[in-house]
């Protein structure tokens, strides 16, 4: 039996580092507990691990994008 060499390509996931509320609330010039009452509301991207709430910022620049109002013409 010939024996081949198979080489296993794996597609990584870029390394991305979660923010806090804290830290979204700062970017997004609103209070921690207004990104809490969000989080609640399940209005803005967020995961649950382990009891933190964490954020990640990719997914919330792209909902920052999705939430913009069109300029009126």
């Amino acid at each position: 039996m010939s024996r081949t060499n198979r080489k296993v390509v794996t597609q990584e996931q870029p390394s991305v580092s979660y923010l806090t509320a804290p830290q979204v609330a700062a970017k997004l010039g609103l209070s921690r507990s207004q990104i809490y009452a969000m989080v609640a509301e399940r209005s803005i991207p967020h995961y649950k691990i382990g009891g933190s709430i964490r954020f990640n910022p990719i997914e919330i620049d792209a909902w920052l994008s999705e939430s913009q109002v069109p300029v009126a013409q």
